[in-house]
Formats: C-alpha cells, sequence, structure tokens
C-alpha cells in the first residue's frame, strides 16, 4: 500500500475520529494533494502536502494544510547513502522532539512565544527498519500561514541573519530554564537523542574519507598562500580524523549544552514577511538531527553555510552580539544560568570546526547548477569524486574563505584533542 493509499484509508480517519485535529471535528470528507506548496531541499524524507478536509459536529466543513514526512524508501539501502546518513534515527529523533522535547520546552516558555517558532505536531509513527507507510511524521503546512523559504538558496542578507540569530537564542535559551526547573527530564531526553551522523561505528571503521576530502577543498589552496601555509597545521590534523573530530564536538559538554536543531540551514527555515519585504518571522521544521550540545553546533553551520565572506568579515562580532542579547533577554534566567559572550566567542573558537565540515559538504551542493540524477546510487568512492567537482571553483572560493576566517578568528583547533570520547 502507498503512503497516500494508507493515509487516506487508515491512519487519517483514525486521526480525526481521536480529535487530533479538534474535538468538533468527527469525520474525514477526504484529503487532497497540494502540490502548490514546496518543502525545498530535502534530502531526509520523502514530503507531501495537502489538505485534510473534515466535517464538524454541527455539519460544517473544516480543512487543515498539513506536510507529511516519510522515509525515502529509495535511499535506504544505498552504500553511499547508509555511509552519510541513517533516515531511521532521524525519525525517531524529530518524533522524540516534537511528542516530547519540546512539551517540555513549552513548560518553560512563559507566555508562549518562543515555541511558536516550530509547526503543530498531529501525528508521528515510527518503525525502526520499516517502510515510508510505516514511517510517518504530519505536521501543520506553515506555509499556508504566509511563511515560504528566503529566495536566495545560499547567502542570505542581514536581516534574515539577524533575525535567525535572534531566535535561534531565544530557542537555546528555553534549554537553560528547563536546565534550572526540570533537570532530570532534561538530561534525561537530551541523552535518548541518537546520533544519526558520527556514530560509534563509524568512527571505530574509520569512515574518515568521505568527510576528509571534502575538508581538504578549503586547506589545499592555502598551502601556497604566503599568509597561511604555515598556520594550517591546526586545521589539518582535525580534517584528518574528521569524523573522530566531529564526534567529539557534537558530545554534550556542561554547562553550556543546549537542545540544538543540528541542521540549521536555510532549507528547514520558513519566514514571514512584512509590507515592505523584510523578514518579520521565522519557524523552524526538520529536527532530525537534533543534537544535545554545544549552542556552536547550529551557530557555526548557520554562520558559516549562509552568511558570505563580506558580512563575516564586516560583522562577526555583531553576529554574535546579537545571539548572545537575545539568549540573555530571557526572564527566567539569571546572569549565571546562561553562558557570557566571552564564553560564547570561545567555544565558537573551539568548535566551530563543525560549521566548516557542514560548509564544505553543502556549498558545493547549493552552488552546483545542474542536478545529477541517481547520485545517491553511487560507491561511496564515485560520490566523492562527483563532490569535489560540484559547484566548481566558485565553491572552491567559499569553502577557502570560510577557513581563512577560522584562521584569523583564532579558532582553537587543537582544542578537540582534548575532549573526551569513549
Amino acid at each position: 500500500m502507498s503512503v497516500l493509499q494508507s493515509l487516506k484509508s487508515d491512519v487519517l480517519p483514525r486521526l480525526v475520529g481521536n480529535g487530533t485535529f479538534g474535538t468538533d471535528k468527527v469525520r474525514l470528507i477526504e484529503y487532497e494533494n497540494d502540490e502548490s506548496t514546496s518543502a525545498g531541499i530535502q534530502y531526509q524524507s520523502s514530503v507531501y502536502f495537502g489538505n485534510v478536509v473534515m466535517e464538524t459536529k454541527n455539519g460544517d466543513t473544516s480543512t487543515q494544510s498539513v506536510m507529511i514526512k516519510t522515509l525515502p524508501e529509495r535511499l535506504s539501502e544505498t552504500v553511499a547513502w547508509s555511509l552519510e546518513r541513517h533516515t531511521d534515527l532521524q525519525f525517531q529523533n524529530e518524533l522524540l522532539f516534537y511528542s516530547e522535547i519540546l512539551p517540555l520546552l513549552r513548560k518553560c516558555d512563559r507566555d508562549g512565544e518562543v515555541t511558536r517558532i516550530f509547526p503543530k505536531f498531529f501525528h508521528g509513527s515510527i518503525k525502526p527498519g520499516g517502510s515510508s507507510v510505516d514511517n510517518i511524521i504530519i505536521i501543520e503546512n506553515v506555509q499556508k500561514l504566509g511563511f515560504k523559504h528566503a529566495d536566495a538558496k545560499v547567502f542570505v542578507d542581514y536581516e534574515h541573519i539577524k533575525l535567525t540569530l535572534e531566535w535561534t537564542a531565544r530557542f537555546h535559551a528555553l534549554s537553560y530554564v528547563c536546565k534550572k526547573r526540570f533537570p532530570r527530564e532534561f538530561q534525561e531526553l537530551g541523552g535518548r537523542i541518537q546520533e544519526m551522523l558520527w556514530t560509534r561505528r563509524r568512527v571505530l571503521e574509520r569512515w574518515d574519507k568521505f568527510y576528509v576530502e571534502q575538508g581538504k577543498r578549503g586547506i589545499l589552496p592555502l598551502q601556497n598562500d604566503p599568509n597561511y601555509r604555515d598556520r594550517l597545521e591546526g586545521i589539518s590534523t582535525a580534517i584528518q580524523e574528521a569524523d573522530l573530530s566531529m564526534a567529539k564536538i557534537v558530545t554534550p559538554a556542561e554547562p553550556l549544552a543546549v537542545i540544538c536543531h543540528g541542521d540549521l540551514g536555510c532549507n528547514n527555515i520558513f519566514y514571514r514577511y512584512d509590507s515592505s519585504g523584510s523578514p518579520s518571522a521565522v519557524i523552524f521544521f526538520d529536527f532530525g538531527m537534533i543534537r544535545h550540545a554545544s549552542p556552536v553546533i547550529d551557530l557555526s553551520f548557520f554562520l558559516l553555510v549562509h552568511a558570505s565572506p563580506d558580512l563575516r568579515s564586516q560583522f562577526w562580532e555583531d553576529m554574535l552580539s546579537i545571539y548572545h542579547s537575545a539568549l540573555r533577554s530571557n526572564p527566567d534566567l539569571g546572569p549565571r544560568d546562561f553562558p557570557s559572550l566571552e564564553e560564547v566567542t570561545v567555544d565558537f573558537q573551539r568548535r566551530g570546526l563543525y560549521g566548516y565540515v557542514h560548509a564544505a559538504y553543502w556549498l558545493p551542493i547549493l552552488l552546483q547548477e545542474e542536478e545529477l540524477e541517481k547520485w545517491w546510487t553511487f560507491t561511496v568512492e564515485e560520490l566523492i569524486e562527483l563532490r569535489l567537482r560540484w559547484g566548481g571553483e566558485r565553491a572552491t572560493r567559499y569553502v577557502v574563505e570560510i577557513v581563512k576566517h577560522m584562521i584569523d578568528k583564532q579558532f582553537d583547533f587543537s582544542f578537540i584533542n582534548s575532549i573526551q570520547y569513549e
């Protein structure tokens, strides 16, 4: 049975009957596919949009627009993809976020303002190793509320960066409130988040080559640059054992650790715009890569992937200050309940390699003009060779600029060696 057939004949009638869409809804009339909306670039799931049309108790018709995510069966068995992603673990993480972590965060959100940056959750069904029909997550389609992706595919402007940093900080602040009010529950939920990329198996079996070769793309061109060639040892060493380095970086270290989105790219952010065209609100979604880790996990991903070299050069300290100002604005946090700006800056220098590894991966993809069909069927070696060509010289130039930025900002790559990993 296909996903849509299962939805129409089983899942949605049951949800309507259970009152999931409201206790006044009594019967599913129909499910309508909505091909007018898109989830943008999604590599970890198959996404459907539709309208759940229902009959109410008083005989009226009510419609709820939904976004439905399922496991992409085509990717689950390929060699290259299995080395990159454990999509079943992603679905488990996302269900954990919506069903248990988000309700705890809501208890720590005094006026409910922060938790409005997440879509409404209606249903989740997870069966490890099961088919797409067995793995379904249904959430609100926020595009019907006026939200959309940023027009820019790669680098967004300062207004988008400022708004995203502010709401990322408010999201992180709820973790610090939870650690004060519900420390046992917070730690228990954080411990249940499963690492789906830098797993113990990946580290032990030394699958480094995939990220090593991509990481070198920003390093090798600087070996002949007199301003940087003698300053590459730290990052080169860290990249040479990329999987171990990343596994260490995502290990939670108190007192800074928060619930992170983990994959804070613009493909996972919707914006709403005011009458002047400026971004005025955000909604984050796709929580399959959540982590209990340093806030730098989210900051480094977003800023190193989506802030242009010029913006990073001009406004780096300002951007970190924007994040910190929003973090400290939470009325339930005292001055010792969250990290200082200096602590955030130092932790960025220590763990910001996380963002670089993702930038070296994503920027060539985002800058590649022609999509190669069925790339997911390639072997690991074929995929590496392909990825190193994607984006051309432009992608290489941007990745090199990130390495120069990290060196100029005195990133402490040697700190990664001191992180315990068991």
